[in-house]
C-alpha cells in the first residue's frame, strides 16, 4: 500500500515509441508539463517527425487565445498580442531567444568564432532588440489582417499552418546542413534519418492540404519548394537567410555552413540539458 505522500509522476517509458517521441518533442519545443521519459540512446532528431504536430498544437492554442480576446471585445492589436504572448509562454520564448541571438551574432560578429561567441552570450544587444521589435510587429500586423477579414476560424487555421510548417522545416535543415560546432547542443541532438525528414514534411503537407483552400495550399507549396530549391542551389560564396537556416561566408575560410537549430539548454530533454548550455546558431520557427 502506498503511503500518504504525493503520488509518483507518471512515466512514459513503457508506452509505444511514437508516444515517447511525442513526449520528447513536446519537452524540447515547449514548457508544457511532460511526464519523465527514458529515451535511452535515441537522439532527439529521431523524434523530429512529430515536430509539426507539436507546432500545430502551439498554433491552435494561440488561435484560440486570439479568438478569446475578440470575444471580450478587445482591439485587434490587443488580441493579436495576447495570442503571441500565449505562444511565447508555451514555448518558453524559445524562438524569440534564438532570433535575438542570431541578430546579435550576425550584427556584431566579424567572423565565425565571434558570431558563435556572441550567440552563446545570454545578454541581448541592440540588434537582438530591434529584430524582436520588427518580427513581433510583423506577426501582430499579420494576425490583425487575418482577424480583420471577418473569418475568425481562419485565424486559428493560419496559426496552426504557420507553426506546423515552420517546425516541419527543422529536420531537413539539420539533415542537410552542418553544425557550426561539434560541441554544442545541435551535435548532441543528432541528425534525423531521411525517412524522419520525409515524415515531418509529409505531416506539414497534409495539414496544408486539409486546412487550406486548394488554390492557397498549392501556391504555398509551390512557394516553399521554390524557396528550398533556391537555397540549396546557392553557391558557397553567397550569404542566404531564411526562417530556418543560414549560410555564412567567413573571410578566413572561404565558406562556413551554419545550422539554424539552437535552443536554450533549459528547453531540452534531460539527456540534452546535461550538456554545456552553449548555442550554436539560431533561427525563428514561426
Amino acid at each position: 500500500m502506498q503511503g500518504s505522500g504525493a503520488k509518483p509522476s507518471p512515466d512514459l517509458t513503457g508506452n509505444s515509441w511514437w508516444v515517447r517521441d511525442l513526449a520528447m518533442a513536446a519537452q524540447f519545443l515547449t514548457r508544457l508539463p511532460v511526464p519523465p521519459i527514458d529515451t535511452g540512446d535515441r537522439k532527439l532528431m529521431r523524434a523530429s517527425w512529430c515536430f509539426p504536430v507539436i507546432g500545430a498544437a502551439i498554433g491552435a492554442i494561440g488561435g484560440v487565445v486570439a479568438l478569446f480576446g475578440q470575444s471580450l471585445g478587445l482591439p485587434l492589436a490587443a488580441s493579436a498580442l495576447i495570442a503571441l504572448a500565449a505562444m511565447a509562454l508555451i514555448t518558453g520564448a524559445l524562438h524569440e531567444d534564438g532570433l535575438s541571438d542570431l541578430a546579435d551574432g550576425f550584427g556584431g560578429g566579424h567572423d565565425k568564432a565571434a558570431k558563435i561567441a556572441i550567440m552563446r552570450d545570454s545578454r541581448i544587444g541592440a540588434y537582438g532588440v530591434l529584430a524582436l521589435i520588427v518580427v513581433i510587429g510583423l506577426k501582430t500586423s499579420a494576425i490583425m489582417a487575418i482577424m480583420g477579414g471577418g473569418d475568425l476560424a481562419m485565424t486559428v487555421i493560419a496559426l496552426v499552418i504557420a507553426h506546423a510548417g515552420a517546425r516541419a522545416l527543422i529536420p531537413p535543415v539539420t539533415l542537410f546542413l552542418e553544425n557550426a560546432s561539434d560541441s554544442g547542443l545541435g551535435d548532441m541532438a543528432g541528425k534525423p534519418k531521411t525517412s524522419t525528414m520525409q515524415a515531418a514534411l509529409g505531416i506539414g503537407a497534409v495539414l496544408f492540404i486539409v486546412l487550406l483552400p486548394l488554390s492557397t495550399a498549392l501556391i504555398a507549396a509551390a512557394t516553399g519548394c521554390a524557396a528550398a530549391a533556391a537555397h540549396f542551389s546557392l553557391q558557397s560564396s553567397t550569404a542566404s537567410y531564411t526562417s530556418a537556416c543560414a549560410l555564412v561566408k567567413a573571410p578566413e575560410t572561404g565558406h562556413v555552413r551554419v545550422t539554424s537549430l539552437t535552443y536554450p539548454a533549459r528547453s531540452h530533454p534531460a539527456s540534452i540539458r546535461s550538456t554545456s548550455p552553449s548555442r550554436i546558431s539560431a533561427s525563428i520557427a514561426a
